[in-house]
C-alpha cells in the first residue's frame, strides 16, 4: 500500500506577462504548464523473516547409532541452544538390548532347523512306508507306521519346547524395548527449525546422519517482496511487530539498482538496528520513505506517450506541436517522474 505522506507544489506565477508568444487564452482544458513538486512519499509492507546462517542437526555419539523415537519440534519452531529437538532411545541398555535380539535370532534358526529334520524325517519314513506296500510286506508297513507317529511325537515336542524358548525372547525383548531409558539430541545453536527429516520409529540413526536444520537467529534478516515499491542499499525502515514494539532497521543488500533513479528491484534484505527482541517475530510490518524527490516535474498517465525510443509529451509552440523526449523515474500513485529532458513552464497536450 503506497500512500502519499507530503506533497507540496512548486507554485508558479501564471501571471507573468508572456507577451508574443502566449496568452491565458492559449490554456485550455487540453493542455497544462508544468511546474515542479517536492514529493515524499512512504510505503508499506509486510516483511518475512529470513536467515543468512544455519547449522545442521545431527545425531553425534560415541556408540556406532542409536533408535529414533520422536521429533518433538515442527517446522518453524524458535528454540534455544540446548533444547531438547528429538527424543532417541538412549545407550544404557543398548548392549544387553543387542544380547537379547541375538538370542531370539538364533532361537528361530533352531527352530527353523527343528522343522527342517521333522520334514526330512516324515520324507524318509514316508518313502520307507510307500516301498513297504509295494512289496506287500505287511509287518514292515506296521513299523513304519509307528516311526511316523514317533517322528511327529518327537519333533512336535521339540518345536513346542523351541516356541516356548522364542515366545520368552520376544517377551523379554519387548519389555525392554518399553523399559529402556531415552534420551535427546538438543538444539546445536538458538533460531528457528528450518527443516525436519521424517523417521519412523525404531528407525537406526547413524553417526553424523543430519536429521533437520535450524537457522541462525542472531544472524536474521527480514525480507520484503514489494513489487510496488522499490528499496535501495542503506534505507531506513521502521518495523512494527503487530503489538505496539517497533524496531529500526536498515537495508543492507538489495538486487539490480538502477543508476538513473537509485531505485532496485522488488527484493531486499532488512537488518535490524540495536538491541534484538528476544524472541524474533517471524512477520512485522515495514514503514519504510520510499521516495524523496526535491523540485522535480511530475506527469500523470494521460499527459505522456511511449514509443519505441522512450516517453515524450507534446509541447505547444507557435510551430506546432513538438516531441520532447524524458527520462522517467519512478511511476507513483498513477504519476510519473520525468529525471531530466523537460523544464519548468513548458506547454504540453494532455489526452
Amino acid at each position: 500500500m503506497l500512500r502519499i505522506k507530503k506533497v507540496a507544489p512548486f507554485c508558479l506565477a501564471i501571471a507573468i506577462s508572456l507577451t508574443g508568444v502566449m496568452n491565458a487564452s492559449a490554456i485550455t482544458p487540453s493542455t497544462r504548464i508544468l511546474s515542479k513538486e517536492d514529493l515524499v512519499l512512504t510505503a508499506e509492507t509486510g516483511v518475512n523473516l529470513c536467515y543468512t546462517e544455519y547449522a545442521d542437526i545431527k545425531y553425534e555419539s560415541d556408540y556406532s547409532d542409536a533408535s529414533y523415537v520422536q521429533t518433538l519440534v515442527t517446522k518453524g519452531t524458535y528454540v534455544n541452544e540446548g533444547d531438547p529437538i528429538i527424543e532417541i532411545y538412549g545407550n544404557v541398555d543398548k548392549a544387553d538390548i543387542l544380547e537379547a535380539e541375538l538370542k531370539l535370532k538364533r532361537a528361530r534358526e533352531d527352530y527353523n532347523d527343528l522343522a527342517d529334520e521333522k520334514t526330512e524325517n516324515v520324507r524318509e519314513t514316508q518313502e520307507f512306508i510307500d516301498k513297504m506296500y509295494g512289496w506287500g510286506a505287511e509287518e514292515q508297513i506296521k513299523v513304519g507306521e509307528l516311526r511316523m507317529e514317533g517322528v511327529n511325537i518327537k519333533y512336535d515336542a521339540l518345536l513346542a519346547k523351541q516356541q516356548a524358548v522364542i515366545d520368552d525372547l520376544v517377551k523379554t525383548l519387548k519389555d525392554m524395548y518399553k523399559n529402556r531409558d531415552t534420551t535427546y539430541i538438543t538444539a546445536p545453536i538458538s533460531g528457528e527449525i528450518a527443516s525436519v527429516e521424517f523417521l519412523h520409529r525404531d528407525d537406526v540413526l547413524k553417526d553424523g546422519q543430519v536429521l533437520g536444520t535450524i537457522y541462525k537467529a542472531e544472524n536474521a534478516l527480514y525480507q520484503t517482496n514489494d513489487s510496488g515499491n522499490m528499496f535501495w542499499y542503506g534505507m531506513k525502515v521502521t518495523l512494527d511487530d503487530y503489538h505496539g514494539n517497533t524496531y529500526e532497521g536498515r537495508v543492507v543488500s538489495c538486487k539490480n539498482p538502477t543508476l538513473t533513479s537509485k531505485i532496485t528491484s522488488d527484493t531486499a534484505y532488512i537488518k535490524i538496528e540495536g538491541e534484538l527482541p528476544e524472541t524474533l517475530p517471524l512477520r512485522l510490518g515495514a514503514t519504510y520513505e520510499t521516495v524523496s524527490f526535491k523540485n522535480v516535474i511530475v506527469l500523470s498517465a494521460n499527459e505522456y506517450h511511449k514509443d519505441e525510443y522512450g516517453s515524450y509529451v507534446l509541447e505547444v509552440t507557435d510551430r506546432g506541436n513538438i516531441r520532447h523526449y524524458f527520462t522517467a523515474g519512478r511511476t507513483i500513485s498513477g504519476k510519473t517522474v520525468a529525471l531530466d529532458g523537460l523544464y519548468e513552464g513548458m506547454e504540453i497536450i494532455t489526452r
